[in-house]
């Protein structure tokens, strides 16, 4: 899992739609 992380971090954009995506899911319970 830390392998997609790091090219997240080389693209910012894509990196943004995820670090969006994943305070998302911190933030909402999972059902």
């Amino acid at each position: 899992m830390k392998e997609p992380i790091k090219m997240t971090l080389l693209t910012p954009g894509r990196s943004d739609y995820l670090a969006d995506r994943y305070t998302e899911r911190n933030e909402r319970p999972l059902q």
